[in-house]
């Protein structure tokens, strides 16, 4: 069965009536579900810290740093449908910040159409905001006038993708640990036999995020566990240094010099004055 879930806030009411304006115009309504998003600043810090400590470096994107509260909300708003699917569902899932293509209607009538073995297709994805992910030659399929394919980088974004049970199973299992933002694990091709169009028919809206604070606490946080790694890496090399047998014997010379310099400067004013 057949079905679209928009993940929204209940208190963006701007953003959720924008996304059931588009699915009006689209004649989707009638198969379309708001779902209430898990506001991850609500959350128990207990919850938020328990996570972080738990987690572990997430080799398929290399991704290693702390999740903002924002990015755990994110990831048990997309789990929570997928734990509600049943073995005939086939979700739409789209987030409340994005721009539907008029495409989008004959796409989900050929949905049939798709490589049986499909289990998650991208239908938005971006590679550092600027471009689609790149989508291997080998492979592609054509449906009607869409391209479906293999990415061949880390397609980012979950904010417009088709899912099947199949796929959300393997997704809570993934993703259960929680080691990433949820589109780590809908991006790659690790947990999921994943597909995505070749150009997105569902685009990510910057007029949009104005409305939301993921994207800040982000670069907040990407920003932290950046200096904390430049830290880290200074306290090593000066633990190198102190260990050297050179280490003191030039500390030695050097504050020899700044005593000498010193001493200079001062017989140099003494002389000055006479």
């Amino acid at each position: 069965m057949f079905s679209i879930k928009i993940i929204n806030l209940r208190k963006d009411k701007i953003k959720r009536e924008l996304m059931l304006s588009q699915l009006v115009d689209l004649n989707l309504l009638k198969c379309s579900q708001v779902i209430d998003a898990v506001y991850g600043n609500e959350l128990d810090n207990s919850i938020k810290n328990f996570i972080n400590l738990k987690r572990k470096p997430f080799l398929p994107t290399k991704f290693n740093r702390p999740l903002t509260a924002g990015e755990i909300g994110c990831s048990m708003s997309h789990q929570a449908i997928y734990k509600r699917m049943k073995s005939n569902d086939i979700c739409l899932i789209i987030e409340d910040d994005v721009v539907i293509s008029r495409d989008l209607i004959d796409f989900i009538d050929l949905i049939e159409k798709l490589p049986s073995s499909w289990e998650l297709v991208l239908l938005g994805h971006q590679v550092a905001r600027v471009r689609g992910a790149r989508i291997s030659v080998w492979g592609r399929k054509r449906l009607g006038k869409f391209t479906i394919g293999k990415p061949v980088e880390m397609a980012f974004g979950c904010y417009g993708y088709l899912i099947n049970y199949k796929g959300a199973r393997k997704l809570i299992n993934a993703a259960k640990k929680m080691d990433a933002p949820i589109d780590h694990y809908t991006g790659v091709s690790d947990f999921v036999n994943l597909y995505a169009i070749k150009h997105p028919i569902i685009h990510f809206s910057k007029e949009l995020t104005v409305y939301s604070n993921i994207a800040v606490e982000r670069e907040l946080v990407s920003a932290q566990a950046t200096k904390a790694l430049e830290n880290k890496a200074f306290s090593k090399f000066k633990e190198f240094v102190k260990s050297s047998f050179f280490y003191h014997p030039i500390r030695f010379l050097i504050r020899l010099v700044r005593w000498c310099t010193g001493n200079l400067r001062t017989l140099k004013i003494i002389r000055s004055y006479r």
